[in-house]
């Protein structure tokens, strides 16, 4: 009389079993690393928006200092006069259809004809960059004109009409870009008004 043995009769549908189970572990390992991969970036995305807007908030309050000077306010400001070397521009300029200043959109062009870079030196790093362009909101360079410029009140900036005790102030449009890792731009704009 032959016996059989238990093993003898799988004929290998272990093997079959085993492969399906690896082929499995190889796919859900490759899901979980794209996972992993992608977090990653949208957490480095997040942290690049954050510190971008942190470093243009820095920027706006360099410009809103210098803008409020007695001194600038009177010589560039209410005379219309450009100042290069503090980015600073007496008359709107050329915007893309998205309202942001074509010349800011070149790096290269911008550091050449713009020198104020060096004024938020601090704020550049290794992996970042920050260049600024403040306009005044007239169609034109000049003494303030109300029929040329886009002028502020209190009322506009949310205060209610007897609240006004100062007289209107000229519009300054400020853009920030900041150059990031990896060839990413960011762009942060407000209009402010300031007054000396």
């Amino acid at each position: 009389m032959k016996t059989h043995s238990p093993f003898s009769t799988q004929r290998g549908i272990t093997l079959v079993i085993v492969l399906v189970v690896l082929v499995a572990l190889m796919l859900l390992s490759i899901s979980l690393f794209r996972s992993v991969d992608t977090s990653g970036a949208l957490t480095g995305n997040v942290a690049f928006k954050s510190d971008a807007n942190n470093r243009a908030q820095l920027a706006f309050d360099q410009i809103i200092a210098w803008a409020g000077n007695k001194t600038n306010y009177m010589a560039y400001i209410d005379k219309g006069v450009d100042l290069a070397n503090r980015n600073y521009s007496a008359r709107m300029l050329a915007t893309d259809e998205q309202g942001v200043p074509l010349v800011i959109k070149n790096a290269s062009t911008f550091d050449a004809a713009w020198t104020a870079s060096s004024s938020v030196s601090e704020m550049n790093t290794n992996e970042m960059r920050v260049r600024y362009l403040v306009e005044r909101m007239c169609t034109e360079a000049g003494l303030l004109k109300s029929s040329k410029c886009t002028y502020v009140t209190e009322a506009d900036l949310g205060g209610s009409g007897r609240e006004l005790k100062s007289l209107p102030k000229p519009a300054l449009r400020v853009t920030v870009r900041v150059d990031g890792p990896k060839n990413v731009v960011a762009y942060v704009q407000a209009t402010v008004a300031v007054s000396p």
